[in-house]
Order: structure tokens, then sequence, then C-alpha cells
């Protein structure tokens, strides 16, 4: 007989993981399920453990790849291979605590045109010290969001990863997206909350480690995300998914990605009208700070960008204005020239000189300021250089350790989450 919930988990070398995170699933209230194991090229003992869970409990089925395939491939074959209307994807070295199954069951049950359920996820390190509570309280009861109430009370990460969705509506948004890597079952997550609503839990549903060495790690390397955001962008402004682009704006759930999202906008080539809503927020937000970084390529697209916005960026202006004197590259200079010129007109002018006047008067304060505090003010200055030193320091050292980890293969590492 079909069950009413399958639950799909990939798994590479998790054997110390497995019992706790298939116990907890087994364990749940909620009964009619089926657990989908699909190992992927595990070469610890993940085979036998998996193997001994199925004899004991019809209700297990695993699968094996013939080799290391990477976490979504593993998460597509284990849906394919799943057979009820929802599903939870599940991750091995994670678990899901008492009831979450049923309760969301039930409200799956009162509010049939949801897409997906959710809970609290509590997100530990590898010390088991709380990270953090997502997505955050958007109700204090157990209820149904419509896409439109849902909005609004996003936090910053959006639908976390422990999920249960509605098999139809996710594959509706595409599935397990593979060349979003990490971000792979963020975005059709999203996507489904936009176009159906979700049922919320106001309480803890699963436990989840955020660790160094675990797939969604990679997002911290730069240049890898923003290639990965790049194609976020793109698979946003694609006709198929319009319908729910208004939810990113809306939102602000771009926010977790932080400049990183904006460096990937400003050189995203001939980046869609449609988007520059959802990146609003993003873009004004740390502009300021990328356009003060020695980086042509960023800046003369972020200057861009910024006169896309008009009057909006108008705070900008002296941001701007300092890319204009200073960037390296002739082109990036003329393309912050034509920024201010056009910020200038979209701007009244009693705003403009305004803010002109402002200025004046804060840089004429700062030089009082200095004349009569000399020695605070070289204190100061010292501090701010040891300060830029730090950061410095501690950027080679991420630079560093990322370089190092690039060696590894990545087929090598543990495969078991994408982002929240």
């Amino acid at each position: 007989m079909k069950p009413k919930l399958s639950v799909i988990l990939p798994n590479f070398n998790h054997a110390d993981h497995l019992p706790k995170c298939v116990e907890a699933i087994l364990s749940q209230s909620f009964t009619d399920l089926e657990l989908v194991a699909v190992d992927d090229g595990s070469t610890d003992s993940s085979r036998d453990v998996l193997a001994s869970y199925a004899r004991g409990d019809s209700r297990v089925r695993v699968f094996h790849n013939p080799k290391n395939l990477g976490v979504i491939a593993t998460l597509n074959r284990a849906l394919e291979l799943s057979r009820a209307d929802y599903v939870f994807g599940a991750a091995s070295d994670d678990y899901v605590l008492p009831g979450y199954f049923r309760q969301a069951m039930e409200l799956f049950a009162a509010h049939p045109q949801a897409g997906l359920a959710t809970g609290l996820a509590e997100c530990v390190n590898q010390y088991g010290q709380l990270k953090i509570r997502t997505p955050g309280y958007w109700s204090d009861e157990p209820t149904y969001l419509a896409p439109r109430d849902l909005a609004p009370r996003m936090t910053l990460c959006g639908v976390p990863g422990p999920t249960i969705w509605r098999r139809d509506a996710f594959l509706a948004a595409g599935g397990y997206h593979a060349d979003l890597r990490w971000h792979g079952d963020w975005f059709p997550l999203q996507v489904v909350a936009f176009r159906h609503g979700v049922c919320f839990i106001p309480e803890p549903t699963s436990y989840v480690r955020e660790v160094d060495d675990s797939y969604s790690a990679n997002q911290t390397r730069k240049k890898t995300q923003r290639l990965v955001l790049q194609k976020l962008l793109s698979r946003m402004a694609d006709p198929a998914y319009r319908d729910v682009l208004w939810g990113f704006g809306e939102s602000g759930i771009l926010r977790q990605f932080g400049p990183e999202v904006v460096r990937a906008a400003a050189t995203f080539p001939n980046l869609p009208d449609a988007l520059l809503p959802a990146l609003r927020e993003s873009t004004l937000i740390n502009g300021s700070n990328l356009l003060h970084e020695p980086n042509d390529e960023v800046n003369a697209g972020l200057v861009a960008l910024l006169a896309r916005y008009g009057a909006e960026s108008f705070p900008l202006y002296d941001a701007l204005c300092h890319v204009e004197r200073s960037a390296a590259a002739t082109a990036t200079r003329e393309a912050a020239r034509g920024a201010c010129r056009e910020l200038r007109r979209s701007v009244s002018l009693s705003r403009y000189w305004g803010s002109r006047a402002y200025r004046a008067m804060v840089m004429f304060a700062r030089g009082m300021d200095r004349a009569m505090r000399p020695l605070h003010n070289r204190r100061l200055e010292r501090i701010e250089k040891h300060l830029e030193e730090l950061i410095r320091l501690q950027q080679h050292a991420i630079a560093e350790s990322a370089r190092a980890a690039s060696g590894t293969s990545p087929s090598a590492r543990p495969a078991s989450r994408m982002a929240a």
C-alpha cells in the first residue's frame, strides 16, 4: 500500500550519525511512512548500518549508488524511488524531533492547499552548541500562512531545509536544482512557499549540524559562491518562475547572502530589470562598502546597477564620486561619472544642494574636532590602522584555508546537506 509520507535520506560516510537519524524517523508517532535511503558510495560501515534497519523494519528501503554521484544526484534518485504524495528530505547527520511528522500531516489534512510544512530548525556547531534557530517565529500557534501573508513575516533564511513538502508542488518547482549546488533545495522550497503557502509549527522540529566539512560550507568560498548565486539570479529571472519573483523581493530573504549577492548581480551580464526589486535592499545596504573595495570589475558593474535605481541610490552619491576619483580603470571612472550625473538628474535641486551643504558641515565639524583634539584623533587613527591590519590578516587566513581545502576532492568530503 502507498504510504502517506516518504522520507528520502541520502548518505555518504555518516555511519556514526545514521542510527540517531534513522531511529528518530522510525520512532515518530506518525507511522504511515517509508524511509528511502540511498547510500552514495560510502567507504565506511554505512551500508551495514542501513541494512540492519531494513531487516528490522519493512518501512525501510535501502538503495546504493554504484559510485559517488554527489548529494543532488542522490536526492533526485531517492525522490524518484519514493512513492508518497508528501516528502521529507532528510540529512544523515541531522535528526527530527518527536511529533514533527504527526503535526505536519495534521496541518496538511486541514489545509490541503499548502505546499509545505515546517517548524523551527535548531542549527548547532560540531560541538553541539546552538548557533541559530531558524526560520524564526512566523506565528504564535500552528497555522497555515498564505503566500502574501508569509512573505512579510519571513526572516533571513526563508524556508529551511528540514521541511515536508507536496511532491507535485516541489516537482513543478523543478525538483532539486543540480546547478544551484548547495542552494539546490533552498530555491524550490521558496518557490513552493510563494506559490502555495506554508503550514507553520512554532516549535523546534529538527536538529541540524552545521560543520566546516559539510556540502553547504562551500558557499563560504567567495568566487565559487558568486558563480552559484549568478545561476540562482538567472533562475529567478526565468519566465517559469516570474510568478514568484515578487516573493523574493517582499520577503528580503536574499539578504542572507550578504554582499556576495550584490557582487554577483554587479558582475552579471545584462542583469534583467525584473530582478531589480528583489536586489534593491541588498544593493543599497552593501553598495557603499563594496564601492570602496579595490575591485574594478565589481565597481564598474555596481555603479551601473546603482544608476538603474535612480533617486533611491542618491545616499550613495559620495561613494560613487569616490570611485570616479580613485578607480584604477578608466572605464570604471567613466561609468562612475555617468552614474553620478544620472543621480543628480534624478533628484530635485533642493535635495542635491541640501546634501552638499550637509556634507560640507560634517567635513567642517570633523576638521574642527581634529584641530581641537589632535591627540585623541591620532589615537583613533592608530586604532583604525590596527583594525585594518587585523581584517587583512583574517582575510589572508581565510584565503589560505580556502586554497588548502580546494586541494581536497569534493566527493571525498561529507555531502549530506544543502543550505537551509
